[in-house]
C-alpha cells in the first residue's frame, strides 16, 4: 500500500496483480442488489466493522490477533475495533485489491469481481456533523430510543472512547 497523509486512507498500488485468494474478499448480496450494483455502478462500498466483517477485512497475524494501524502514536492494552483513538481507526486493513459480489438464486450463482483502488476508515457521524463518540457506561438499561435523535442524545460522550467505524471501500473498474 502505497504511503499518505491520512492514517485512515490506504491506497491500493496501480496496477493491480492478478485476482489470487489472497487479494480478493467476496462478499454475499441478495439479487436485488445484485442487479443495483450491476446497473448503477456505485463506486464505493461501505462496510460497517464489526466481528465478522472484521475477521475478512482486517490484517490478520499468525497468532490470529489483527495489525495495529501504525499511525498510532500510543496503543492500549485492551484496544478493540470500536476505539475512537483520536480519530484514527486501531487496525490496519488487508491489501485487498478486489471486491467480489456473490448473489444465489435458485438458478446459480452470479459473481461480480470490482478492482477496489483504495480503503478508508470513517466514523459515524451524528446529525449535527460531529464525530460520534461514546462509553460502554453510556447504555441505560432497556434503552429503546423512538428516534435517530434521541439515541444521539442519550448516548453521545464528547470524550467518549468508543465510535462505530464503517470501512469504505473506493471501487475502480468491473474485471
Amino acid at each position: 500500500m502505497k504511503e499518505n497523509v491520512n492514517p485512515n486512507l490506504f491506497l491500493i498500488d496501480q496496477p493491480h496483480n492478478p485476482p489470487s485468494r489472497e487479494n480478493t474478499v467476496s462478499i454475499e448480496v441478495n439479487n436485488d442488489l445484485f442487479r443495483e450494483i450491476l446497473s448503477s455502478r456505485e463506486d464505493t462500498e461501505y462496510i460497517p466493522m464489526n466481528p465478522d466483517y472484521a475477521m475478512k477485512f482486517l490484517a490478520i497475524s499468525e497468532d490470529n490477533t489483527f495489525y495495529v494501524n501504525p499511525a498510532l502514536d500510543h496503543v492500549q492494552e485492551d484496544i478493540t475495533i470500536g476505539d475512537y483513538n483520536e480519530g484514527v481507526f486501531p487496525f490496519q486493513p488487508k491489501y485487498i485489491e478486489y471486491l467480489e459480489y456473490v448473489a444465489k438464486s435458485p438458478k446459480g450463482i452470479k459473481k461480480l469481481l470490482v478492482k477496489v483502488n483504495a480503503m478508508a476508515f470513517e466514523t459515524e457521524y451524528m446529525p449535527n456533523g460531529e464525530a460520534f463518540r461514546y462509553d460502554d457506561s453510556d447504555l441505560p438499561k432497556g434503552f429503546n430510543p423512538q428516534t435517530e435523535e434521541e439515541f444521539y442524545e442519550t448516548l453521545y460522550n464528547p470524550n467518549g472512547r468508543y465510535t462505530n467505524w464503517t470501512l469504505v471501500l473506493h471501487l475502480g473498474d468491473m474485471v
